[in-house]
């Protein structure tokens, strides 16, 4: 298995799929745009945690350092 794809990349990829895919009754068509926006939402929900971690991490060390 190679690198994997970085997610706005497929994020991308799926949104022009989604557009681009003829479907009958556009059931394929809003799956795959659903799944982009979902992909989206939850790298959005990532981030806000990575950034609350971080926060939380450095409020630890200032804790330690002042116990110190």
């Amino acid at each position: 298995m190679g690198a994997k794809t970085e997610t706005h990349i497929l994020i991308g990829a799926l949104k022009i799929l989604a557009n681009d895919i003829e479907s009958a009754d556009g059931v394929a068509n809003a799956c795959i745009y659903e799944a982009a926006q979902k992909l989206e939402e939850l790298e959005n929900k990532i981030m806000v945690l990575e950034n609350l971690n971080m926060e939380l991490g450095e409020e630890i060390s200032m804790h330690e350092l002042a116990d110190n």
